[in-house]
C-alpha cells in the first residue's frame, strides 16, 4: 500500500507482506495495524540494516566504491530499497561492476 505521511510517501504491504492495496493517509484512511511500512527509498542506516551490516561498515562500502550509487532527495543521501535488494542478490558486486550488470538489464 502507497500512504502519504507528513509529505513522505510509503508503500505498505500486508501481513502476508504483499503490497497489494493503495490507500491515503491524507484521506484519513490508516493502514491496517498488521501492515508494515515499506518506503521506496532508504537512507544508510535503514539499508545497513536490509543488508546486516553495521552503519560504520556500510559508510567504509560507500567510500570503498562498493555499493550501488545513492540518490539525493533534497539534503538526503538515500539509496532506492529495489536496487539494494537487486545488487545483493547479484552477489553485491562494485559499484562499477554493478553499474555494467545494471546497464545490461535495462537493454
Amino acid at each position: 500500500m502507497v500512504s502519504r505521511t507528513g509529505g513522505r510517501t510509503q508503500l505498505n504491504a500486508d501481513s502476508a507482506g504483499n503490497p497489494n492495496r493503495l490507500s491515503s493517509d491524507a484521506a484519513g484512511d490508516s493502514p491496517p495495524a498488521n501492515e508494515t511500512p515499506i518506503t521506496l527509498t532508504v537512507s544508510a542506516e535503514q539499508a545497513a540494516v536490509l543488508c546486516g551490516v553495521s552503519r560504520t561498515h556500510w559508510y567504509t562500502l560507500k567510500a570503498s566504491g562498493r555499493l550501488p550509487k545513492p540518490i539525493r532527495l533534497g539534503n538526503r543521501i538515500m539509496w532506492v530499497r529495489k536496487e539494494i535488494e537487486r545488487w545483493l542478490g547479484s552477489g553485491c558486486p562494485p559499484q562499477e561492476q554493478w553499474e555494467q550488470i545494471r546497464g545490461n538489464r535495462k537493454t
